[in-house]
């Protein structure tokens, strides 16, 4: 969406929705952390609150500069669209330049609930010297336990008990030119 297009927008359901109270803007900000953090991609995360309408809800990210500006812009996509903003409306724009991706998204909870703001800009840095100390503590000793837990929906990985059932033998039909199927093996 075109920025000029998204101010406009944004300042209609300003107009006609309620403001969300300070619980609400300390939920998003709480579930933008969250989301920032479990992408993996970015190494440091700010999350605070404004008065400003426009942008209730701030974050200020850093990327490793081997990351392209276009993929952290993928990623905060995904998290806005995917896990921050409400299932009723949401409306963004994303700015992508070379090493610098800002995102700007109002979201509304329902017909009559409140709408909330959020502005993110991601920037490449260098990751600092504590993080990367940390990382490098961490990936020094590894361990390795049977997957437990919740599943991944696409992959079921997770399932210890499944890994012991036997796996069926997958069938796939070919269909001819003359619109016979035969079986393949």
């Amino acid at each position: 969406m075109q920025i000029a297009e998204y101010y406009t927008i944004r300042r209609a359901v300003q107009d006609n929705a309620p403001a969300p109270d300070a619980a609400a803007t300390e939920a998003m900000g709480i579930e933008l952390r969250a989301a920032l953090l479990a992408t993996g991609m970015f190494h440091t995360v700010e999350v605070g609150r404004t008065d400003d309408a426009d942008r209730l809800v701030i974050a200020m990210v850093g990327f490793a500069t081997g990351i392209d500006a276009s993929e952290a812009a993928l990623a905060l996509a995904r998290v806005w669209t995917k896990h921050v903003a409400y299932g009723f409306w949401r409306a963004q724009t994303i700015r992508v330049d070379k090493r610098h991706v800002e995102l700007q998204g109002a979201t509304r909870l329902s017909l009559r609930g409140h709408y909330c703001t959020v502005h993110l800009i991601a920037e490449e840095r260098p990751e600092p010297a504590v993080l990367r100390s940390t990382h490098a503590a961490t990936q020094a000793v590894i361990v390795h336990r049977p997957a437990t837990g919740r599943p991944t929906p696409s992959t079921g990985l997770g399932h210890a008990a499944s890994a012991a059932l036997p796996v069926p033998p997958v069938r796939r039909s070919r269909r001819w030119i003359t619109g016979r199927s035969a079986a393949v093996a």
